[in-house]
């Protein structure tokens, strides 16, 4: 969005002239827009079940990578259709509770991660593939990602696409920062 105002500024004529040094910008986490998230599922398909119920939670809670994968069965609340994350797991470390509102799709992969794993293991959704009480590494994570979808996407950018929605969507960016659980500098 920034970068969208700084392109239609008129500042923007001074920028391109040669009074300025040109200053690569890096391309940051690789993302796609909405509705080409189909092809990356469709890659998915040849994984193993926990990470391909970790990629559709990670796109439909808009978590970090790192925030899904620590998920815990006890952080979902039925009774309030809500998903509590506490503040330790969040990137902005803080006191309070992070809350999303889950719906049926995040239910569902709820309910099949809940039946695929013993009771003595009920502990983290996503589990480690050797070890079913740790949680998933981000480093399976991000290797899966990267070769299903040819260097594609990253997880990360998840976040991003989102992000991206929101901006077409004209979502007041107060309120997609919140979703997104990001630190307004406004002042």
């Amino acid at each position: 969005v920034e970068n969208d105002l700084i392109r239609s500024h008129n500042c923007n004529v001074l920028k391109k002239s040669d009074a300025f040094p040109k200053v690569s910008v890096p391309e940051g986490f690789k993302f796609l827009k909405l509705n080409e998230l189909g092809k990356v599922f469709e890659m998915l398909q040849s994984q193993p079940f926990t990470l391909k119920a970790f990629f559709l939670m990670l796109a439909l809670t808009c978590l970090r990578p790192g925030e899904c994968r620590q998920l815990k069965f006890e952080y979902f609340d039925f009774n309030n259709s809500v998903i509590n994350v506490p503040g330790s797991l969040m990137k902005v470390k803080k006191n309070k509770v992070f809350r999303i509102p889950f719906t049926n799709p995040m239910k569902l992969v709820y309910e099949a991660c809940r039946k695929r794993q013993s009771q003595d293991e009920l502990n983290f959704l996503f589990t480690a593939l050797k070890n079913k009480n740790k949680a998933l590494s981000e480093q399976v994570l991000s290797k899966a990602m990267k070769n299903c979808t040819q260097g594609l996407m990253h997880p990360h950018g998840f976040r991003k696409t989102a992000r991206s929605w929101f901006a077409e969507q004209q979502v007041n960016a107060e309120v997609a920062a919140k979703c997104l659980d990001h630190v307004l500098n406004t002042g």
